[in-house]
């Protein structure tokens, strides 16, 4: 996984951390505006989003049982 990197929509700060993942803080501290996620950082990040989302296969319990 990589760290997201964003920008600043209005004084152009650049930030990086995986506190961006959270769209609550996507703010940019210095102007109080957006921040954008750049896109080449999106594609990696929705790769990720969708492998750690997967359910982990889920293994029943087998019963062994003595034969004949």
């Amino acid at each position: 996984m990589s760290v997201l990197k964003g920008k600043c929509q209005e004084c152009g700060a650049i930030y990086y951390g995986w506190a961006l993942g959270d769209p609550c803080k996507r703010i940019c501290p210095q102007c109080n505006h957006a921040v954008d996620i750049l896109e080449d950082d999106l594609a990696d990040r929705a790769y990720d989003i969708a492998m750690m989302s997967a359910e982990p296969k889920k293994t029943r319990d087998l019963e062994i049982t003595q034969g004949n």
